[in-house]
């Protein structure tokens, strides 16, 4: 299972129904550097509040021990048109 890369502008916030991607049952999420971006799970729902610019790393647990990781990008300019 591969979880999607984000591409968000800061402070601004996405959101991620993990069943799209095969997650029947996340049990946690970690992100590598809080300082760009929050991540929480509710509901097998992912959000996601981009803080300041940069680039980190989230991590999904899911099923009983499996994991899946992306990148969140965080740039200006990020959710214009999906890309920078």
């Amino acid at each position: 299972m591969r979880m999607p890369n984000l591409y968000i502008a800061p402070y601004q916030s996405a959101t991620l129904d993990l069943a799209k991607y095969n997650v029947q049952s996340a049990e946690k999420v970690e992100v590598e550097d809080s300082s760009v971006a929050e991540v929480k799970l509710s509901n097998n729902t992912l959000t996601v509040d981009a803080r300041g610019e940069g680039q980190t790393t989230y991590t999904v647990t899911y099923n009983g021990g499996k994991s899946a990781t992306a990148t969140i990008t965080v740039r200006i300019g990020a959710n214009d048109n999906g890309w920078f």
